[in-house]
């Protein structure tokens, strides 16, 4: 499941992959369009993590704008949102 969200992160998800926006070391992404995830993903529960890919707009992050980043809650099954939670935890530490 690593790698599925791996893949998910890097090129799979729909609308857009999550690295075409945010900057995450392990996946070698550098977007600038919402937060840096080597800073603001550790600390953060999994049930935050999962909150932040299902309903971005519920907690906005500091300096970011609402309304860019796409509500994956509609777009990716429970299992695929699972994936990310679990890559996203791993990868920073969690």
């Amino acid at each position: 499941p690593v790698a599925d969200g791996e893949q998910l992160f890097t090129e799979a998800a729909e609308p857009t992959a999550c690295a075409s926006c945010h900057t995450l070391a392990a996946a070698e992404a550098n977007g600038t369009t919402g937060p840096n995830l080597d800073e603001s993903i550790p600390g953060m529960s999994e049930d935050e993590i999962r909150q932040a890919i299902r309903d971005p707009e519920a907690e906005i992050a500091e300096g970011f704008s609402g309304g860019l980043m796409p509500r994956y809650g509609e777009s990716l099954s429970e299992e695929q949102v699972d994936a990310l939670v679990e890559y996203l935890t791993e990868v920073s530490g969690g």
